[in-house]
């Protein structure tokens, strides 16, 4: 067997054989039931909503310079949150790391964020030229997609 060493490519999907994980919602999953009883037993102040006003608040909230947790379905497996437990942020906001980082992630200011982005719009925003879809390979923003910051 031949090894691969540095700077080899390692593709994300097996060479033509596609997602072989069969995706990274492999954690476990709760019922709305057991999600109010476990909040409610913590003494959380919570409301549920229908998914159509969930949505609508949730987009309200993001526009306004809000954080919003989101968790739903089966948790992901990987060090990566692909949208069923994430917080979800607007990223035009201009504070809206200096609020992640340090307030809700209780980490270092200077630590960036893994973007979310549609399969179909990636190269539009990054210098990748093959899947990443477990958002588990590094790749440069295009330089007209970046925003100097002083």
């Amino acid at each position: 067997m031949r090894q691969r060493h540095l700077g080899s490519k390692r593709p994300a999907l097996a060479p033509g054989k596609g997602d072989t994980l069969s995706g990274p919602y492999l954690g476990p999953a709760f019922s709305s039931d057991e999600i109010a009883d476990r909040l409610s037993a913590a003494g959380a102040r919570f409301t549920s909503f229908d998914d159509d006003t969930l949505l609508d608040r949730t987009v309200d909230r993001l526009d306004r310079g809000d954080a919003v947790g989101w968790f739903q379905v089966r948790m992901e497996f990987g060090p990566r949150a692909l949208g069923n437990r994430t917080i979800l942020g607007d990223p035009r906001k201009p504070d809206m790391q200096k609020k992640l980082s340090p307030k809700i992630k209780f980490r270092e200011s200077f630590r960036p964020f893994a973007p979310s982005v549609r399969t179909e719009d990636a190269a539009d925003y990054f210098e990748i030229d093959e899947p990443s879809p477990y958002m588990l390979m590094v790749a440069d923003v295009k330089r007209n997609r970046r925003c100097h910051l002083t």
